[in-house]
C-alpha cells in the first residue's frame, strides 16, 4: 500500500527558472494523501537530489522527466546509491506513460479543423551528446498509427533535427507544435515562442494537466522499467 510508503519525485530544475517548479510542487500536494510522505528533489535546483532524500521504509523514485536518456538511466541513479538499496523502487519516468500519446493525440486534434492537412510537430528536449531521442521517437511512432495528421515530425531543441528548422522540415501548410515538456521552464517560456512567432502554427503548452500529471505518477508507480 502506498499510505505507508515515500514517493520521491525528481525533476531537472532550474537556476535561471526555479519558479517553474511550483507546478511539481502542486502536483506533490495532490499525491500527499496517498503517501507518508512526498518529497521533491532537483538536479540543477534547491534541494539539490542526494541519498538523503532517501528516507526509511519503502520508497518509490519517480523521474518528473519527459522520456529516457542520461539523467534517468544513468546520473539520477547513481547520485542516488541505486541499486544497491532494497527498500528504493526506481519507477520510469513521467513521459514514458503509455497514455501520453492518446493525450497528445486528442488535444493536437482539438486544435485543428483540418487534421488532414495539418502536421503534427513533436519537439523534444534532446541532448549535445545525441541517444536522446528514443521516448520522442517511440510516442511519434504511436501517433503515426493512430492516424488523423498528414504527418508527425519529431525535432529537438538541442540535437539535431533542430526544432529552429522546422521550416524547413515540415510539408504541409498548417503545423500544430506541441513541446514535450513538463515544465514552464527556460524552453517553453523563452525559446520556442520565438521559433513560431510570425507563423500561423500552433504551439501548445506542456504536456498534460497536474492532474493527469499525478495519474501519470501513480501508474508509474506499478509500472515496469522499459
Amino acid at each position: 500500500m502506498t499510505e505507508t510508503a515515500s514517493l520521491l519525485l525528481v525533476a531537472h530544475g532550474s537556476t535561471r527558472y526555479p519558479d517553474a517548479a511550483q507546478g511539481l510542487y502542486r502536483i506533490a500536494e495532490t499525491l500527499k494523501p496517498r503517501f507518508a510522505h512526498v518529497d521533491v528533489a532537483f538536479w540543477r535546483q534547491e534541494p539539490v537530489l542526494s541519498a538523503d532524500h532517501l528516507r526509511e521504509g519503502p520508497v518509490f523514485v519517480v523521474p518528473y522527466f519527459a522520456g529516457l536518456g542520461k539523467h534517468t538511466e544513468q546520473l539520477i541513479p547513481e547520485r542516488l546509491g541505486l541499486p544497491g538499496k532494497a527498500n528504493v523502487t526506481y519507477c520510469p519516468p513521467v513521459g514514458c506513460h503509455p497514455s501520453l500519446p492518446g493525450l497528445i493525440h486528442r488535444r493536437a486534434l482539438a486544435a485543428t479543423d483540418t487534421p488532414a492537412a495539418t502536421t503534427l510537430l513533436l519537439i523534444g528536449h534532446g541532448s549535445r551528446e545525441g541517444g536522446a531521442n528514443r521516448t520522442p521517437e517511440a510516442i511519434a511512432a504511436t501517433l503515426r498509427e493512430l492516424g488523423g495528421f498528414a504527418e508527425v515530425v519529431t525535432l529537438y531543441l538541442e540535437q539535431t533535427p533542430f526544432a529552429a528548422d522546422w521550416r524547413k522540415l515540415v510539408h504541409y501548410p498548417k503545423v500544430v507544435a506541441q513541446p514535450l515538456l513538463l515544465s514552464a521552464g527556460m524552453h517553453a517560456s523563452d525559446d520556442l515562442p520565438p521559433l513560431f512567432a510570425g507563423s500561423d502554427a500552433v504551439l501548445l503548452q506542456g504536456i498534460g494537466t497536474e492532474e493527469e500529471i499525478a495519474a501519470m505518477i501513480l501508474d508509474q508507480i506499478g509500472a515496469k522499467w522499459p
